[in-house]
C-alpha cells in the first residue's frame, strides 16, 4: 500500500468555455487555447501483484477568469473535483520505479460567475464521466519515501453548467449552452510513501 501526495499545473482545454468568455464578455480566449490550472491531488495505491496496482487517485483543480468592465469586474471561476480508479502497470529498477496507468471517473464541477453591477453570485455546476493516463516517476529517499514525478492526461464528457433555475447560454442566437467537457495535459510533483 502506498499514499501520495502533491500539487502541480494541468493545461486544460475547454473550447466551449473559451466561446463562453470571448462571445459574452469579450476575452480575447481562441476557441482552441490551453488555460493552465492550479492542480491539487492525492492518491492511495493498492498492490495487486509485484507489477500491478490500483489507485484510488484524487485531484482537484481550480483556475479563474477576471476583466474589467466599464465600472465593475466580471469574474468567472471553476474548480473540478476528478476522483479516479486507475490500473497501474510498475517496470521496476533499484532505486526508481516508473509506473504507466490508465482508468477513470465520475467528475464533478463547480462555476461562480459574478457579472458587473450585480452584487449576486450565481453558482453553477455540472458532472460527468472522465478519463485518465498517467505516467509516474518516482525516486527513493529512504525505503519507505519516494519522490513522485507525474505526467497526465484526462479527456471529459460533461453535462452542461446549470443550477435549479437556469443554464448558463454561450450564444443567445443558437441556444448553445456552456459545458466544461475538457481535455487536459499536467505535471504534478509530490512524495509518496510505502507501506
Amino acid at each position: 500500500m502506498n499514499i501520495s501526495a502533491g500539487m502541480g499545473l494541468n493545461y486544460y482545454l475547454m473550447e466551449n468555455l473559451n466561446d463562453y468568455l470571448s462571445y459574452n464578455w469579450g476575452f480575447n480566449n481562441r476557441k482552441d487555447d490551453f488555460n493552465g490550472a492550479v492542480d491539487f491531488f492525492g492518491s492511495i495505491g493498492f498492490d495487486l501483484s509485484q507489477n500491478y496496482s490500483i489507485d484510488l487517485d484524487l485531484s482537484y483543480s481550480i483556475n479563474s477568469f477576471n476583466k474589467a468592465i466599464g465600472a465593475g469586474t466580471y469574474e468567472f471561476a471553476y474548480s473540478l473535483l476528478m476522483p479516479a480508479l486507475v490500473i497501474i502497470h510498475h517496470l521496476m529498477q533499484n532505486g526508481y520505479r516508473i509506473s504507466i496507468g490508465a482508468g477513470g471517473g465520475y467528475y464533478f464541477a463547480n462555476v461562480s460567475e459574478r457579472i458587473p453591477s450585480s452584487f449576486s453570485l450565481g453558482d453553477f455546476s455540472s458532472g460527468g464521466f472522465g478519463l485518465i493516463a498517467k505516467v509516474d516517476g518516482i525516486s527513493a529517499i529512504s525505503t519507505s519515501l519516494f519522490i513522485l514525478i507525474n505526467l497526465n492526461a484526462r479527456y471529459t464528457s460533461l453535462s452542461d453548467v446549470s443550477n435549479d433555475a437556469q443554464s448558463l447560454v454561450i450564444n443567445k442566437t443558437n441556444k448553445e449552452n456552456l459545458n466544461l467537457s475538457f481535455t487536459s495535459f499536467g505535471l504534478r510533483l509530490g512524495m509518496r510513501y510505502v507501506f
